[in-house]
């Protein structure tokens, strides 16, 4: 992702008498119809003293040249809010929210003075206003051309379960500048791109590319945020280079990016429900993303914060998240709509209903094993493409300080089935892998928590004790921790009922601990040791000690 970080990029023209010459060659890259191309201009703005409902509001501008999505960036200026209306067809448009450009970005960028684009489908002249008084403000234009999909173009072979994706290839993708980063696919993000709803089929193309190029261009990142796009007519588009199977880092949700998918709807859905074959292609394209990935359409999952002037939650913070969550859920936006967000509940049961078996599970039958014991790991290989899973060597990894450590190997099954026992002294996360081969990229299961109970073995130091003697327990607890809370509890038998009469926590102190009891009634008593559940063992009890007190 280091070539994502957001950086300033040298703008084509400066006003719309600059973009002249370029527009004058005939049958130049400018002037051809279909080209996508990217241009900017100034836009002064009126002093504060004009300022209208607290909207400074800019003169009409004139381009020269039409243009089907525009954006906004400034130099320096905080607190900033960017409106846009288009004259077409002889009348103003009404006035849309441009979205601040912090709503996403590559985990690592800087932070950007801007907005994000709008599609507005075609228009010459334009204004913007603004709350706040940005400086040095420049709108920033995308040609995105009219011609629609690439017919011509093969598809490419579908996966098990795949619904049907138009291909960057198909869609007329620019290509990535750079090579493409992997993480992990954990969740997926749901957004909106904030476009007019009102584009046509033919134009929905046009619509990506546009803002393909405009994520490219004016936010300087390698290739578009989104790893999927779905337009209003349900047809899915694959977004970001790298494989549409394997986990692609985009920059559509800051400080998750490593962790997450994302698929935007291209529309607006502050108010209006995604339509219904939108929200059927969303569903379906992102059960089948998380089926591919080992994960779950529904439930939560939780996920440390790598931070960022768009997250919501500081770097290292952990937070639990709906396996499918809005944009708004982990970054600091509106982002995917009122009216999309809303859809959200349905989404994930309708992904669920649409999710399959693939990729690379784990299970445990028992999530609970005595310290010393072998954890049996057990779970299943199903290869996306439905190739024979037989024979594939995988790893079962345990969580430890120093990062994942391998903690046994063994090959699957005919059916893809495996099974193998790990052995670990403290409570862990486990998970499976399958290295990559060359030919495959690596694999990765969910994880899943062992917890280990703790041995205590625990004596007393004399059985038979007088009223005026002190009883005394002392024993160990396996494994050797530095510190370990215990709590004793002393019974005492009552008739024909045992009653508690006492119980005391201290401190067992690289594994040992030694305990004088107050003193005691006469009669019979019995004594248990635990200790609690934390985070690296499950609760632990010793063996019952049997005292008599004369």
């Amino acid at each position: 992702m280091a070539r994502d970080l957001t950086r300033r990029q040298a703008l084509a023209g400066s006003a719309g008498l600059a973009l002249a010459p370029a527009l004058a060659a005939p049958g130049g890259a400018l002037a051809r119809r279909d080209a996508t191309d990217h241009f900017a201009v100034d836009v002064p703005l009126p002093r504060a003293g004009a300022a209208r409902a607290g909207w400074l509001t800019s003169a009409p501008v004139r381009t020269g040249r039409s243009f089907d999505l525009i954006g906004a960036r400034w130099r320096d200026g905080r607190e900033v809010a960017v409106q846009v209306r288009v004259r077409r067809h002889g009348r103003w448009s009404r006035w849309l929210d441009l979205p601040n450009a912090l709503d996403h970005g590559p985990d690592r960028g800087a932070k950007a003075n801007g907005t994000d684009p709008a599609w507005i489908g075609g228009a010459r002249m334009f204004q913007l206003r603004t709350r706040g008084r940005p400086r040095g403000l420049r709108a920033h234009m995308v040609v995105a051309g009219r011609r629609g999909l690439n017919r011509a173009v093969a598809s490419r072979r579908a996966q098990s379960g795949e619904p049907t994706i138009i291909t960057r290839s198909q869609w007329g993708a620019a290509s990535f500048k750079g090579s493409p980063g992997y993480g992990s696919v954990q969740m997926a993000y749901v957004h909106h791109t904030v476009s007019l709803n009102s584009y046509s089929k033919s134009e929905a193309p046009a619509v990506v590319r546009g803002i393909q190029r405009y994520h490219q261009s004016s936010n300087g990142w390698s290739d578009i945020g989104y790893n999927f796009l779905v337009d209003r007519f349900g047809q899915i588009y694959e977004g970001r280079a790298g494989g549409i199977d394997r986990a692609v880092i985009g920059a559509q949700a800051q400080g998750w990016n490593s962790v997450s998918t994302g698929v935007a709807s291209v529309g607006t859905h502050t108010s209006t429900d995604v339509t219904p074959e939108a929200f059927n292609a969303i569903a379906s394209i992102v059960g089948w993303k998380l089926s591919i990935h080992g994960v779950p359409a529904q439930g939560t999952v939780t996920l440390t914060s790598s931070g960022g002037a768009a997250n919501r939650y500081a770097s290292g913070r952990r937070v639990k998240f709906q396996r499918i969550s809005g944009h708004r859920d982990g970054g600091s936006t509106s982002c995917p709509g009122d009216a999309l967000y809303a859809q959200l509940p349905a989404l994930r049961a309708r992904a669920a209903g649409q999710s399959f078996d693939t990729g690379l599970s784990i299970r445990l039958p028992r999530q609970k094993v005595a310290q010393g014991k072998a954890a049996t790991v057990t779970g299943r290989l199903v290869f996306p493409d439905g190739a024979p899973p037989a024979g594939v060597g995988l790893e079962v990894q345990a969580r430890t300080a120093q990062g994942w450590v391998t903690q046994g190997q063994t090959a699957t099954a005919a059916d893809g089935g495996w099974t193998t026992q790990v052995l670990v002294p403290y409570s862990r996360a486990l998970r499976a892998r399958v290295p990559s081969n060359g030919a495959r990229a690596e694999l990765r299961s969910p994880t899943v928590r062992l917890q280990v109970k703790p041995t205590i073995r625990a004596a007393m130091a004399r059985k038979d004790v007088r009223r005026r003697t002190r009883p005394v327990v002392h024993g160990r607890t396996i494994p050797v921790r530095k510190k370990q809370k215990v709590t004793v509890t002393v019974e005492r038998r009552i008739g024909r009922r045992w009653v508690r009469i006492l119980r005391i926590t201290t401190r067992a102190r690289n594994g040992k601990f030694r305990l004088k009891l107050p003193l005691l009634r006469s009669g019979r008593h019995r004594i248990t040791v635990t200790t609690p559940t934390d985070r690296l063992g499950a609760a632990g009890k010793s063996k019952r000690l049997s005292l008599r007190v004369r």
